[in-house]
């Protein structure tokens, strides 16, 4: 397998276009299209049918016709075996190799949300809120929140969304993946300009098959993420990235 059956990092989203086991160099659709095969046969049925019917000179030449287009269905037949067996090795190697790109590619996460407990006249209730995880107070008070939570033996949901580029390449479709904040890896990153981003170490690529092509969908796995480094404090669980 070529790398240049590959698609790029930067190029990661849901719905990839399964490619060829042949490559760019070279295409057999032209003899292993089925429509095609199919014309040539029923062409070919009725040449014979002309062929047997006709009693003029031009006979010979249409049975010749009949016996390229007999060909050609026969070698387009095999030909669609032989690309069918050679797909049918190469889409296994070429999805462990475009999941274990897809394992290393770290999205932009456009928000984050948890769902918080909170404790009221009525009772406990959940509170929708917003991080902005590019802002180290911010990130603090994420982490003060899981440690509460962790010893409360609480339960907080966390709603991670993230954008990636479309087929079109010009509009951004967006992802959400849900988790629990205990058990989401947190890696703090120093710097003024740090640009929240999530990944997936667990990530694959699967095939669906349509009848015109095949194209992929992924299983993204428990979520990581990388956050602005909060000022030091005494949070604990963060790793930190140089």
């Amino acid at each position: 397998m070529g790398v240049d059956a590959l698609y790029p990092a930067q190029l990661s989203r849901p719905d990839l276009v399964v490619p060829r086991a042949t490559g760019k160099r070279w295409s057999p659709r032209l003899v292993t299209a089925e429509r095609r095969i199919w014309l040539a046969v029923m062409c070919a049925a009725i040449g014979v049918l002309i062929g047997e019917s006709s009693e003029t000179s031009a006979r010979p030449y249409v049975l010749a016709v009949v016996a390229v287009l007999v060909v050609y269905a026969l070698v387009g037949a095999v030909a669609r075996v032989v690309v069918r067996r050679r797909q049918a090795g190469f889409e296994p190697v070429w999805l462990e190799a475009q999941s274990e790109i897809l394992r290393g590619r770290r999205f932009e996460i456009l928000r984050l949300t948890t769902s918080e407990p909170e404790e009221t006249e009525h009772g406990r209730r959940t509170k929708r809120r917003v991080y902005d995880l590019a802002r180290p107070a911010e990130v603090a008070e994420l982490l003060r929140l899981r440690s509460r939570a962790a010893e409360d033996g609480v339960t907080v949901p966390v709603t991670v969304e993230f954008g990636y580029p479309q087929e079109d390449a010009m509009s951004m479709g967006v992802e959400r993946v849900r988790g629990e904040l205990a058990s989401i890896p947190i890696v703090g990153r120093p710097g003024a300009d740090v640009t929240p981003r999530v990944w997936f170490p667990d990530a694959r690529y699967l095939v669906q098959p349509s009848a015109e092509r095949a194209v992929t969908y992924w299983v993204l796995g428990p979520p990581s993420l990388m956050v602005a480094q909060p000022a030091p404090d005494p949070v604990p669980a963060l790793s930190a990235e140089g």
